[in-house]
């Protein structure tokens, strides 16, 4: 369901109006902490280490998919850790597990999860960190500076197209397609996009050309969340949290900064150190003649 949104604070929470009300849902049993893998308009999957869950009806039931992923891997002294990525490829689903010491495997299944095939003609055995889906073909992208990015049509064939890219630019940290472009970030601050379909075109540097500020997560939060910004050029930076009142609660940042992605994190604050209450809090960005401001919410 499209208009549904997920997050994860002190349990797995669910919204229906773009995150003006959050209703928590039953966990899976898991003990620890829990990660959101994907949604989709049948199954929520999420997973602790390399254990696979999914809820068909919002948390109500859980079924452990887990099956071969954490056994099918790599001899001692390496152990399945945790799932890296995981994404719908038409009707499949495609996870990425990794082993420790930078090894890690693909897998694909046909059945919503029910049942896993190792794709065994992967070409590198290096964990792969993000993965995406457009018009049939699936790219990947590893974690590693020693190979690079790669794209199949039936998981038989893999073609490497890093080519452009420098040797720690070929680590991947995620991936976006869309119609016309690949995009990619990882490895350095550096983000790239490649024309599509045409792969044998090479990798071009995406340079910012506007200052953002992206939304806090998570939203809403309790007690600590990330706030990230690009630059597209050096600037004096200020970041300050204002309550709803406009009263200022919190300067986060206040010096010249270099051009590129940054981020920070609130501990919920004020500028004495002390905690401050739940409600809605506002956070602002100034950066040369730019201005943004926009909204979060601390609970308790």
């Amino acid at each position: 369901n499209d208009s549904l949104i997920f997050t994860l604070l002190n349990g797995i929470s669910i919204s229906s109006d773009v995150g003006e009300t959050w209703t928590e849902i039953p966990e899976p049993p898991i003990t620890g902490y829990i990660r959101l893998n994907l949604a989709t308009n049948d199954y929520l999957y999420v997973s602790h280490g390399c254990q696979i869950y999914r809820t068909a009806d919002l948390g109500q039931t859980w079924e452990d998919i887990t099956g071969i992923l954490d056994d099918v891997g790599f001899p001692s002294p390496y152990s399945c850790s945790t799932v890296l990525a995981m994404a719908r490829h038409d009707d499949q689903l495609i996870i990425s597990m990794y082993w420790g010491g930078g090894k890690g495997k693909l897998f694909v299944s046909d059945d919503y999860g029910t049942s896993w095939t190792v794709l065994n003609d992967f070409p590198v055995d290096h964990s792969v960190n993000a993965i995406a889906s457009k018009n049939n073909v699936l790219y990947v992208g590893t974690a590693s500076t020693l190979s690079g990015v790669y794209y199949t049509t039936d998981f038989t064939t893999w073609i490497d197209f890093s080519s452009g890219l420098e040797s720690y630019d070929y680590s991947v940290s995620q991936l976006v397609a869309t119609d016309e472009y690949l995009y990619k970030t990882g490895g350095t601050l550096n983000s790239y996009q490649i024309s599509l379909p045409e792969l044998d075109t090479h990798w071009e540097s995406t340079q910012l050309v506007e200052f953002t500020l992206s939304q806090n997560y998570p939203n809403p939060f309790n007690p600590t969340t990330t706030l990230q910004y690009e630059l597209p050029r050096d600037a004096q930076v200020k970041i300050r949290i204002f309550d709803i009142m406009g009263k200022e609660v919190k300067a986060l940042v206040n010096n010249q900064q270099n051009a590129g992605f940054k981020s920070i994190q609130w501990n919920a604050t004020n500028n004495a150190g002390q905690p401050v209450s739940a409600g809605l809090y506002l956070y602002t960005i100034e950066a040369g003649a730019f201005r943004q401001t926009k909204k979060m919410v601390l609970l308790k």
